[in-house]
């Protein structure tokens, strides 16, 4: 589970996020994972990232969108409670988004919290790994 949003114009922030993701997706799906790994990117800015912007924005950055892998985006008047209750690290000015961080949540299949990347772009081989991990454990 991570977030961004499309209109972030810093290419070290939420474009590399849907990269990296759609990075992920591949190598999910060489190692065989694919069918049981769930990639979710959850928009920051819902007002603006309608499902029709999100999946376009997806797709252009190589994002293959399956029964377990979505763009979502939260209720637009819930959305400062629903990311508090997560601990993600946003905040909004006059004009949107104005802070965020680079957080990636793994999950296990039951939806427990097992780690959090948090900071800097994680490395998709540390997630590869994990999730490998992961799925021994099933």
């Amino acid at each position: 589970l991570t977030f961004l949003y499309t209109r972030c114009t810093n290419r070290n922030r939420c474009p590399l996020v849907a990269k990296r993701m759609g990075e992920l997706q591949k190598l999910a799906d060489a190692a065989g994972l694919g069918d049981r790994v769930g990639i979710v990117v959850v928009t920051y800015d819902p007002e603006f990232d309608t499902p029709d912007v999100l999946k376009k924005y997806g797709e252009r950055r190589g994002l293959r969108f399956t029964p377990t892998v979505r763009m979502l985006r939260p209720d637009p008047a819930a959305k400062d409670d629903f990311f508090d209750r997560l601990g993600v690290t946003v905040n909004y000015g006059p004009e949107g988004v104005n802070i965020h961080g680079l957080q990636l949540f793994l999950l296990d299949g039951r939806g427990r919290f097992v780690r959090r990347y948090q900071s800097a772009i994680w490395d998709n081989a540390d997630v590869l790994a994990d999730l490998k991990r992961l799925a021994e454990e099933r």
